[in-house]
Parts: structure tokens; C-alpha cells; sequence
């Protein structure tokens, strides 16, 4: 068994939290996330998560209209899903279909909550007004 592993860095150092976080809600609202867990190493923590691409290569792109039109009701649960986190960054590359089971599996919540300023109240104050998501939302847009 082999595992995804993310530690702080001075460009992202909330992606720990951010990981943990947003692993713990999907899977409680039973959304397709990973198990992840915190492990330290050296004195770093880091998040990790199950990787559940076992052959290892890149995972290639979903196709979004696929997805929306043979699971709305899951689509619409990954949209709300990083609305409540405030994921702006959800990307054909961080979603996974297997169109032969239709398994669906989302990852990579590094840029929800916290942005790497820590300052949750310019986060908000910079998106009032707008779309309750912003950015990379890509089953939103079909």
C-alpha cells in the first residue's frame, strides 16, 4: 500500500490543516475522498493520504460533462462540497473517473480554508460579492 504525503512549505504552509480538514468532512458527508492521516517524520508533520492510483502513472483528465450527466447527484455533492470548504482550485486534474466503474474519487484540497496568508477574514472580505466559488470549478460549469 503506498500513500500521498504533504508537509507545509513556506509557499503553502496551512496545507497540512487544509488536507486533514477536508478529508475528514468529505468522507463524513461520504463523499469519494481518500483515508488520509498525520504522520511525523523528522520532526515535519505531514498529511497522508492513500493513494489509490495503483498504477502509478498520471491520472488522466476526467471529462466533466461525463461525470455531471452520469452523476449528477454526486457532481452537485462534490460542487457544495467545495463551496462549504472554500476550494477555488477544483481542476479536471484533481478529480479522478474510472469510466469503466464510474468511481469517482476527489483529492488535493491544498488551496481550501486557509490560503497561504492565514488571514481567513481577507479571504472572505476578497470574495464577498461574488460566486460562492470562484476560480477552477469544473463540474460546476457543466
Amino acid at each position: 500500500m503506498s500513500a500521498v504525503a504533504k508537509k507545509a512549505t513556506a509557499a503553502q504552509p496551512h496545507i497540512v490543516g487544509n488536507e486533514l480538514a477536508c478529508s475528514i468532512i468529505a468522507r463524513m458527508l461520504l463523499l469519494p475522498c481518500p483515508p488520509g492521516a498525520l504522520l511525523q517524520n523528522n520532526g515535519d508533520v505531514y498529511f497522508c493520504s492513500l493513494d489509490f492510483n495503483t498504477a502509478g502513472q498520471a491520472l488522466p483528465p476526467i471529462t466533466p460533462s461525463t461525470v455531471v450527466g452520469e452523476l449528477p447527484e454526486l457532481s452537485w455533492g462534490i460542487t457544495l462540497f467545495d463551496v462549504l470548504v472554500m476550494n477555488d482550485d477544483r481542476h479536471n486534474q484533481n478529480i479522478s473517473c474510472n469510466t469503466v466503474t464510474k468511481e469517482v474519487t476527489i483529492f488535493d484540497h491544498s488551496h481550501a480554508f486557509m490560503k497561504p496568508s492565514g488571514d481567513i477574514d481577507a479571504t472572505l472580505n476578497t470574495n464577498k460579492g461574488k460566486p460562492a466559488i470562484g476560480g477552477r470549478t469544473v463540474l460546476l460549469r457543466n
